[in-house]
């Protein structure tokens, strides 16, 4: 099969940015990858607690007025943080990394803060999409031979009001 690292897989899902689904997902290779790997040992029987509603889907509209879905999935493909898609490790030797998300309904609606508002100054507020990096256990599909490996992700986990400066204009009746 042709391999480009840099090129999205057609399982991307557009809202998340990365794969929930993947019918072309190789099992079979991560299986093979990760059978003899100490590396998948250490990544063994990790999961969230019992008391995690898996897949869960909750929309929640914060004291800002910013729509926030929040959801707890199992990414199979994902962008590193150099930008190269690389596969996820899952369900292969008791390996299941699931993640909490929470990514932004309307990113850039009008949004608001009230503990910042000072009276000195005026503030523009958008909802923004924030991201943490993720250490997930990972396999490279462009180079079967490197095994598995952890790699770094940048995945959705908050959305948040940020506020920006914005000149004052006050209209006065004379």
């Amino acid at each position: 099969k042709f391999c480009n690292p840099n090129a999205p897989p057609p399982c991307v899902n557009k809202r998340f940015g990365f794969c929930i689904n993947d019918e072309e997902y190789p099992d079979d290779d991560i299986k093979l990858a990760t059978e003899f790997s100490e590396l998948a040992d250490k990544f063994s029987s990790k999961s969230i607690g019992d008391d995690e509603p898996i897949g869960s889907l909750a929309n929640t509209v914060n004291n800002t007025g910013c729509v926030t879905t929040s959801l707890i999935v199992k990414p199979l493909r994902a962008q590193n943080i150099d930008g190269d898609w690389r596969i996820i490790v899952q369900d292969a030797r008791n390996i299941f990394q699931w993640t909490l998300m929470a990514v932004c309904g309307n990113p850039d609606a009008s949004c608001h803060n009230p503990e910042r508002i000072t009276p000195v100054f005026c503030f523009n507020g958008k909802c923004k999409q924030l991201f943490a990096v993720r250490r997930l256990l990972a396999f490279d599909p462009c180079n079967p031979n490197r095994q598995v490996f952890v790699d770094s992700f940048k995945l959705p986990t908050e959305c948040s009001c940020r506020l920006s400066r914005m000149s004052c204009f006050y209209k006065y009746d004379v």
